[in-house]
């Protein structure tokens, strides 16, 4: 029969082939051999496995001063403390050092030949006023081991609660104080608080035994150089809105003289400039209950000539003010 013709097509409206086209679009990409293939999620480092690192973030910061003066008043003064730690596994290391140097320099002058006629010759005598340096490094168990995230709480309540044992070693000269050398060996146990916080500074308290060898500008017939002593250090930190306020002490006392106690305290004031930029000003105490010898000159009358030296103690505290630029990273 003939063929009938097909009947006219309505044009679609432009709402329906939109419809049409989000109806089938789940039903291409749902098909086999469309889908696009996912590729599983890399594992993270810290989700346990051969790469994981088990060491601890490390943080650093270096205050740096420097005064300089010349013409009628010539003066130098350069300073720098620097401090680095971190976590070496399971471990916790701790290292610092600073140095401290200021000298002045007297410039007498003189007048050679005639009243109308002379020269001016000067003669520039320089003093070394303070010169001082340490360096210290610290080993003991108690770093945070990093985890899952579900893991967090668990860390945290062990990190405030862990005591481990540590190491240290350090050197220190002061020889405005009369110390040439001092060195120790310290071995104890100590507490880590704060780490699990990272707004709060962290802080730390322990306690140890330490050997020390002393040697001073002028020896001491009354004191052993080689003694035993016992050694406490604490820090602590927090922070006034933006100022982060610390204080940082060391106490060490002779086992051999029991009048033999020394404390060495700093306080500072740290206020932000940029990131990595702070404005800090530190205050530190330094008491020696039996401070180091040094000779003066022994006089019959006061403005005569002397006529012999004597040892007496130097003075068994010194206060030292810093104002210095921190840079952290």
């Amino acid at each position: 029969p003939p063929s009938r013709p097909a009947p006219p097509s309505r044009p679609a409206p432009a709402g329906g082939a939109a419809a049409l086209v989000l109806l089938l679009a789940p039903a291409v990409v749902a098909a086999p051999g469309t889908a696009a293939p996912v590729s599983p999620p890399a594992a993270s480092p810290t989700a346990g496995g051969p790469d994981r690192d088990s060491s601890g973030p490390w943080s650093a910061v270096a205050d740096l001063n420097f005064a300089l003066a010349s013409g009628n008043a010539r003066s130098a003064s350069f300073g720098v403390d620097a401090e680095a730690e971190g976590g070496l596994g399971r471990f916790h290391l701790q290292v610092r050092g600073g140095a401290f140097r200021a000298s002045a320099a007297t410039a007498r002058r003189e007048a050679v030949g005639a009243a109308a006629a002379f020269e001016v010759r000067e003669t520039v005598e320089r003093r070394v006023s303070a010169n001082r340096g340490y360096f210290r490094v610290r080993l003991g168990g108690g770093a945070p081991e990093p985890a899952e995230e579900e893991d967090a709480p668990e860390r945290a309540e062990r990190a405030e609660r862990g005591i481990g044992a540590f190491a240290a070693a350090g050197w220190e000269r002061d020889l405005p104080a009369g110390i040439r050398s001092r060195y120790d060996l310290t071995a104890g146990v100590g507490r880590r608080f704060g780490d699990s916080d990272p707004e709060a500074p962290p802080s730390l308290l322990s306690a140890g035994l330490s050997f020390v060898r002393q040697r001073d500008l002028i020896p001491d017939p009354d004191t052993d150089g080689d003694t035993f002593a016992v050694r406490l250090d604490a820090r602590s930190g927090c922070r006034v809105r933006a100022v982060r306020v610390g204080l940082d002490t060391a106490t060490v006392w002779n086992l051999r003289q029991r009048g033999d106690l020394r404390v060495d305290a700093t306080g500072s004031a740290e206020a932000p400039l940029s990131r990595r930029l702070a404005l800090r000003a530190s205050l530190r105490t330094l008491f020696d209950a039996r401070p180091a010898l040094e000779r003066i000159p022994l006089t019959g009358t006061p403005g005569a000539a002397p006529t012999a030296a004597v040892a007496v103690r130097r003075e068994r505290l010194d206060l030292i003010l810093f104002l210095s630029l921190a840079v952290r990273w």
